[in-house]
């Protein structure tokens, strides 16, 4: 995979190894770089998206900017960060005070701003309108989701004349059904979503409870989005999960909070828009 970044070229093409997450998503390894998640899903719509590898903790926006400097991603853009708080709230980048917004999306139209989500297991979604050159990111899990995270920042576009049947998404690694164990009164959210509750079978993971099933997390996301409007065709998924997936050399490759617990590292997922 030959990347030509903004900020100069990545790295010497007979040396890049790809790993493929599935729906446009790969990790990138260049010799003498760290890894990087790439969401080559977004080709061709004027936005680039990226994730920080397993090594790299996100959580603060020092460490995220410390990444992003050593990627040669971020150059003159200003950091956009919100306080995650599992809502269906939706805001605009703005200047002064990036990580006070209590908000789990964001959306600029400015190439000038760099978006991050923070998720161990839930899914960061890039979502982009290209007509007007919109991009918003979203920080989706089950809470989100049932509270309707989708459906409010796609109505959000609408407000700055999007069109949903022109965007484009792009949904990150994020827990599997093979991992995602919920209780009963979780499960009855999401019960009338075709395919996204699973009998407990579905389960790789060790059951921690004796009344629980699979959750598949990125069946009720691509539904949200298709109830908002998004054509399916144009919605694109990772399919590697975040929890159980490992790289060819046995280790873990993604984030997981059920894995590594409270208080674990955070992937950083960015997306910005070409100047």
């Amino acid at each position: 995979m030959r990347l030509e970044w903004d900020l100069g070229s990545n790295a010497d093409e007979d040396s890049d190894v790809t790993e493929d997450l599935g729906g446009g998503f790969a990790i990138l390894r260049s010799a003498g770089r760290e890894p990087i998640v790439v969401a080559t899903a977004l080709a061709g719509t004027g936005a680039l998206g990226f994730a920080s590898p397993v090594s790299v903790d996100a959580r603060l926006d020092a460490d995220a900017m410390a990444w992003l400097g050593g990627a040669r991603l971020q150059g003159e853009r200003r950091l956009i960060s919100l306080a995650q708080i599992h809502s269906a709230t939706c805001v605009e980048a703005q200047a002064g005070n990036p990580g006070s917004l209590e908000a789990d999306a964001v959306w600029t139209g400015s190439p000038d701003d760099m978006l991050i989500i923070r998720t161990a297991d839930c899914a960061a979604i890039w979502l982009v309108d290209p007509e007007n050159s919109h991009l918003a990111m979203l920080h989706a899990g089950w809470r989100g989701a049932a509270d309707g995270i989708v459906g409010q920042t796609v109505a959000t576009l609408r407000e700055h004349r999007g069109d949903p049947q022109a965007m484009v998404a792009a949904i990150g690694p994020h827990i599997g059904p093979c991992c995602f164990e919920v209780g009963p009164d979780v499960a009855q959210r999401f019960a009338d979503i075709e395919g996204a509750v699973g009998p407990a079978l579905a389960l790789k993971a060790l059951r921690q409870r004796s009344d629980s099933v699979s959750l598949d997390l990125g069946a009720v996301l691509v539904s949200n989005l298709v109830d908002a409007g998004v054509p399916r065709s144009q919605i694109n998924m990772a399919t590697a999960c975040t929890r159980c997936y490992r790289s060819p050399d046995g280790e873990p490759a993604l984030h997981s909070y059920r894995r590594n617990g409270s208080g674990g590292p955070l992937m950083g997922s960015v997306g910005f828009l070409q100047r």
